[in-house]
């Protein structure tokens, strides 16, 4: 069976009244699976989001806080990510990836700025305890044959204040 959810407009209050959300969704999830077999495309993008006080006072219009894209399909013995990338403030996660579970063959990269992530996530109202400094970025490439996965992802500058303070040791 083919499911094609078009979620063009989708007001995040409307799906969940009960919690202080607000928010737009905007895109399409087209999946087909068939058993232990699925595959599809995801393109969503979530726009002007807000949780708890920040949704009376966040102001931005048309602010993309997430956006996913890409292809994908797994089964008990495959995987592929074609072009999945997610990216977000201070985010920016790709791969393009195919081949069996044990002997992929592509490449991922990652690009984290904590500190970025963070006041992302306090502008539409999720606090973080403390606060975070920070970078991690790397690059990750597989090959088959050998199976192997090789690269380096670096957290440099990672510091963080605040993050246990009131906590028990």
């Amino acid at each position: 069976p083919q499911r094609c959810i078009p979620v063009y407009g989708f007001h995040l209050d409307l799906f969940l009244p009960d919690l202080p959300l607000s928010g737009v969704v905007d895109g399409v999830v087209d999946i087909d699976t068939q058993g232990l077999v699925g595959r599809g495309e995801i393109d969503l993008t979530v726009l002007d989001a807000a949780f708890g006080d920040a949704v009376a006072a966040r102001r931005e219009k048309g602010k993309k806080d997430l956006v996913i894209n890409g292809k994908f399909e797994a089964s008990k013995d495959r995987l592929v990510l074609d072009g999945l990338t997610m990216t977000a403030d201070g985010m920016d996660v790709r791969a393009s990836l195919s081949g069996d579970w044990t002997a992929l063959d592509g490449v991922a990269s990652v690009k984290v700025d904590l500190a970025r992530v963070a006041d992302g996530l306090a502008r539409i109202g999720v606090t973080l305890p403390g606060t975070f400094e920070g970078r991690l970025d790397g690059d990750l490439r597989f090959t088959p044959s050998p199976a192997k996965g090789t690269g380096n992802i670096v957290l440099s500058g990672f510091r963080t204040a605040g993050l246990l303070e009131g906590r028990p040791p």
